[in-house]
């Protein structure tokens, strides 16, 4: 989405520590365009910083963080992702958006991103 993204983490280890991985995936990022922002004193800066604070490329508060128990919310919640920006009206089908992986569930294993093959937990 232009202007929030949506990641459905389902980690290989039973007893894995989401919230790292979310800050292992998260902090890079935010720091490596926030230093570039900064590189190109990009306006948006001013709208990121409040009371003088540094600038927050991430909102506040975890956002929609879920646990999913069982296959068919899973289901619910990769539908809903894949299905937000025909949605919005950005794309007229799911696997049209670049940076969706509803491209990989529809069979056409190429695109923006690269897909682990599903293996449910033995």
């Amino acid at each position: 989405m232009p202007e929030h993204v949506h990641l459905l983490v389902w980690p290989r280890l039973p007893n894995a520590d989401v919230p790292a991985i979310l800050h292992a995936l998260k902090q890079p990022f935010s720091q490596q365009i926030l230093t570039r922002w900064r590189n190109l004193r990009a306006p948006i800066l001013d709208r990121l910083s409040h009371e003088g604070a540094e600038p927050r490329f991430w909102q506040r508060g975890g956002g929609y963080d879920r646990n999913i128990f069982s296959d068919e919310e899973f289901l619910e919640k990769l539908t809903y992702i894949h299905s937000n920006p025909v949605a919005r009206g950005l794309v007229s089908k799911p696997e049209d958006w670049k940076w969706s992986s509803a491209r990989w569930y529809a069979g056409t294993q190429n695109g923006e991103i690269p897909m682990d093959p599903i293996k449910k937990p033995e």
